[in-house]
């Protein structure tokens, strides 16, 4: 496999990478349509092999800190994600806390197979709770990130309210921003939901998560609730 993504490299790409992303991690430079192509091709080979005996190939290529590395493990694990069971989770906590370094990465495990595992396992939802409550900024973000997808349909309001009302004293403003984006994607299917909820809590709440989550609230809607 890393020969493959090696062979893709392209300095070009890699030096827009390393300028659009300033930090420390290693790029190769794979334009999207190549990576693409890479995991069709890998996709048969994977599936053959199931959730279980692909963990430990993921994990040689989420430790070694390469961006396209991860990026591909995550995206092959995608491919499997009908086969998820109640230990998955286990093993994307394990993944956040070993091998996720940028947010990136992070936002590419909580949309790409953490948000799908919700739908098929409702129960582990609950695990987000005390994921939001942990002092980890990443797993934090990861799950605040799981709900964003089920936040435009409607799903999941529950924990998503309970989760923002968490984040409300949090001092970290990509979390405070990252909240408010949950809330606007609530409010698309859930307006007078969101609403209820800002009313009660725009004096305490981080500016930041209230400009973003009152976005798709006319300013009519706004004063007539007191927003």
């Amino acid at each position: 496999m890393r020969k493959e993504l090696r062979h893709k490299s392209n300095k070009q790409h890699r030096d827009v990478k390393m300028k659009t992303y300033v930090d420390d991690t290693n790029y190769y430079g794979i334009k999207q349509s190549d990576m693409k192509g890479l995991v069709e091709e890998f996709t048969p080979r994977i599936k053959r092999l199931g959730v279980k005996r692909f963990i430990p190939i993921a994990e040689k290529l989420l430790q070694d800190e390469w961006f396209e590395e991860s990026d591909f493990a995550l995206r092959l694990m995608k491919t499997l994600q009908d086969k998820f069971d109640k230990d998955t989770l286990t093993v994307f906590e394990k993944w956040i806390d070993k091998y996720i370094t940028s947010w990136v990465l992070c936002d590419k495990l909580s949309a790409g197979l953490i948000s799908p595992l919700l739908k098929s396992r409702p129960s582990t939802a609950k695990s987000m709770i005390m994921w939001a409550a942990s002092k980890d900024r990443m797993k934090k973000r990861a799950a605040i990130g799981s709900f964003m997808l089920h936040a435009r349909r409607g799903n999941f309001l529950d924990y998503i309210f309970l989760i923002s009302e968490m984040m409300i004293k949090e001092n970290d403003d990509m979390l405070q921003k990252l909240t408010g984006l949950l809330l606007k994607e609530a409010s698309k299917s859930g307006q007078r939901e969101v609403l209820e909820f800002l009313k009660t809590r725009k004096h305490k709440m981080p500016k930041e998560t209230f400009n973003q989550a009152a976005q798709n609230i006319s300013e009519k809607t706004r004063k007539i609730h007191s927003l």
